[in-house]
């Protein structure tokens, strides 16, 4: 979500709490009766080793954070990339020996797939597509990004659990970054991506369609993702490697 790139969608008022309940209520009525699962990211597990899923911020927009606050029912527990919602809550995906995988084939994106589900993009960027990482995943993990492991507690209700988060994340110090521009010309192209107001960056996709699009995609080139500067780099590195990245060729393990 954004509310800046939204802002022609709702009475302009002077009260920010009536503006975000307008955002919640276009969101409601898009939903059309279905559940709503929102983004309520919040990076900090990383750095801190801790996620308290009913007092963590969301930090990927106002409109995010409302919503946690004032227009949810539940909160999803995994760190980092959690959810909070309305409606059939996703069922928790921390194994028994406390791993956890957010993009994995139990995740809330799998979930979301497998329920029929619909992406909106609520203003928000197309680049703002965090499910590209559960495709990456389930088509064997990238190559050009590395496993990291983080671990720490979880904190919901009064309980608190210990959990490991297996994260793949980007190389440090180098250019990287996906050919968004082109990903988003690709789906559009093939009817999978609807515009539903144009004036305000709002359109959706179905889950399945754009899941499926991205893995024949990647099954054919496992750099389809990526844009020329950081494939040509990538290349390299993998061809001298002879293998998928990995922690150590990028990090010092001392």
């Amino acid at each position: 979500t954004d509310a800046q790139a939204t802002r022609l969608l709702v009475p302009q008022t002077t009260s920010r709490s009536k503006l975000l309940t307008s955002h919640l209520g276009n969101i409601t009525e898009l939903a059309d009766g279905r559940d709503v699962w929102m983004p309520t990211f919040n990076y900090d597990f990383c750095r801190t080793g801790h996620f308290d899923c009913l007092n963590d911020k969301s930090v990927v927009g106002p409109i995010s954070e409302h919503f946690r606050t004032c227009g949810s029912d539940w909160r999803t527990i995994c760190p980092v990339f959690n959810f909070a919602g309305v409606g059939s809550e996703p069922d928790c995906n921390i194994e028994d020996d406390g791993l956890v995988d957010p993009f994995d084939g139990s995740s809330v994106f799998a979930q979301l797939v497998e329920r029929g589900g619909s992406v909106v993009w609520y203003g928000a960027p197309f680049s703002s597509t965090t499910l590209i990482h559960h495709v990456e995943t389930i088509c064997g993990r990238p190559v050009y990004r590395y496993d990291k492991i983080f671990p720490g507690t979880v904190r919901c209700k009064g309980t608190a659990t210990d959990v490991t988060m297996r994260y793949h994340v980007r190389p440090s110090g180098f250019v990287f970054e996906y050919d968004w521009p082109r990903l988003l010309n690709e789906v559009t192209n093939a009817g999978i991506i609807k515009s539903i107001e144009p004036r305000a960056h709002l359109y959706s996709a179905q889950a399945r369609s754009i899941v499926e699009f991205w893995r024949h995609r990647l099954s054919e080139d496992p750099l389809y993702f990526l844009d020329r500067p950081t494939r040509l780099w990538v290349e390299d590195r993998l061809e001298e490697l002879g293998r998928r990245f990995e922690q150590r060729d990028f990090e010092d393990m001392r």
